[in-house]
């Protein structure tokens, strides 16, 4: 009984893992930013929401599913979740130009500045976190969802709006990544900590800063 419960435990682990890799953190966070009975909500067509999901989802999802895909089978990365540090830099490197490559086509049309703010948050993040690769291996998907959660304090710090709920939401997704990093061994309590907080304060502090 006892080991089909730490079986459960793991397999939900890496399918948490999985639903919430840094890649995603982006088009969750822009949902939750169109979902939010903010003025973002108001002054966004369908056209331009449908430009931003397909930017974010072919420049932050795909195509680095695509690099990763050729990387590994050419055995420069063990596995697609790069957990070892060593190899670390190549998805960050990969992961920076993309970011860079969405920052300027978003800048290519007319939209509300927080977009650009969360871009400039997730670049900013992702080049701490490779400084800190060199000598610490801090949790990658700990520093996503710490971005999730800024994403939307710093809009209601911002607008001084009660976006009580999607907080208490991000923060919910953000415990259940952390248990399940912790879980699989990828992560000791401090590297966990330290992505979450490095995440949250980045984001909240771009926000606030840009928008």
């Amino acid at each position: 009984m006892i080991l089909s419960w730490n079986n459960f435990e793991r397999r939900s682990a890496q399918v948490l893992s999985i639903v919430f890799q840094p890649m995603f953190m982006p088009i969750i966070t822009v949902w939750l930013l169109f979902n939010s009975h903010t003025y973002i909500e108001f002054v966004t067509t369908s056209a331009m929401r449908k430009f931003i999901y397909a930017t974010l989802l072919l420049n932050l999802v795909i195509l680095p599913i695509v690099v990763f895909g050729f990387l590994f089978r050419r055995k420069i990365i063990t596995t697609y979740h790069i957990d070892k540090r060593e190899e670390r830099k190549y998805a960050f490197v990969v992961t920076l130009f993309f970011m860079l490559t969405t920052f300027f086509i978003f800048k290519q049309v007319q939209l509300p500045k927080i977009f650009y703010a969360m871009i400039v948050g997730g670049f900013v993040s992702v080049v701490i976190s490779a400084l800190i690769t060199l000598s610490w291996k801090i949790s990658i998907h700990m520093m996503g969802v710490g971005g999730l959660v800024g994403s939307i304090v710093g809009l209601s710090i911002l607008l001084q709006a009660d976006l009580t709920n999607m907080i208490f939401f991000t923060i919910l997704v953000s415990g259940l990544t952390g248990f399940a990093r912790l879980k699989l061994f990828a992560h000791t309590p401090g590297q966990v900590y330290c992505g979450f907080l490095l995440g949250l304060s980045v984001m909240i502090s771009t926000i606030i800063l840009m928008v």
